[in-house]
């Protein structure tokens, strides 16, 4: 799908959070939904994976990185549904902020 030029609005959904994530630790699965864009933030550095729910890999240091306070947007595409994200603090816990997005 491309998105050459849109308006990205909060959707009906409400917003999720991944609170305390500890140092060095790993979420469970969270479902955005294929096909979705969504926005992340994070108080500190994280790494996100992407899959579907039944396949998804808990990332780790070498995954995709997002530097704290950063705002990103992605659209999930049609294969995949779920993240996870890892706390690249190793002192740290985490609070982790996700935001679904809709095409105005």
């Amino acid at each position: 799908m491309s998105r050459f030029a849109s308006i990205l609005i909060p959707a009906s959904e409400p917003p999720m959070q991944v609170a305390s994530l500890g140092a060095h630790a790993a979420s469970t699965a969270v479902t955005i939904g294929a096909g979705r864009i969504f926005v992340i933030n994070a108080d500190q550095d994280i790494a996100i994976s992407f899959g579907a729910a039944a396949t998804i890999i808990a990332p780790d240091g070498t995954y995709y990185r997002i530097p704290a306070n950063q705002q990103t947007t992605f659209d999930m595409g049609s294969a995949n549904d779920t993240i996870k994200v890892y706390n690249l603090s190793a002192t740290t816990a985490a609070n982790v902020y996700i935001m679904r997005l809709s095409v105005m």
